[in-house]
């Protein structure tokens, strides 16, 4: 019986995608606010995802420590850090920034999560973050039109 918590405070774009596949998977899942991340027991989940939208709220880089000490005792997270709202530092781990790019280049295409993704992924602002101050620990899966990590992993954790 698997678990995952949702954390949001509104719904990607209009859509609630999420929801919509694990529904489609018969995954049970719980919709919290970006808040609890702050305040709950993040192992009552198998994993944990902060979605992507138009923007990230300031819960979510606060909570940065928290959601790595959550992986680092066997949890799994996959966090947006959508950048047109909020940059900073997310916890002590990194500096996301805003970078928009037209297109972005998958440096591991064998990757599960990039599986069946265009390369390079293209759009209006294919994404709008740049990470960087990230330890030799995580992996650059895919980087920006100027060369920038735009999405890295490790172990359970992908940003």
């Amino acid at each position: 019986y698997v678990v995952v918590g949702i954390f949001k405070d509104n719904d990607a774009w209009g859509i609630e995608a999420l929801e919509m596949a694990l529904q489609e998977r018969n995954i049970s899942y719980e919709v919290r606010p970006t808040s609890s991340l702050l305040t709950d027991n993040l192992s009552q989940f198998d994993l944990i995802i902060t979605p992507g939208s138009d923007q990230t709220f300031s819960n979510v880089f606060s909570a940065g420590d928290l959601i790595s000490a959550y992986v680092d005792g066997g949890g799994k997270a996959i966090i947006s850090l959508c950048t047109e709202g909020d940059e900073g530092a997310f916890g002590s781990q990194m500096q996301v920034s805003y970078e928009g790019s037209q297109s972005d280049t998958i440096l591991d295409e064998s990757h599960p999560i990039m599986l069946g993704i265009e390369n390079p992924m293209t759009g209006t602002d294919a994404s709008h973050t740049m990470l960087s101050g990230f330890d030799a620990s995580w992996t650059v899966l895919s980087q920006t039109q100027q060369g920038n990590a735009s999405s890295i992993y490790k172990d359970r954790y992908f940003i």
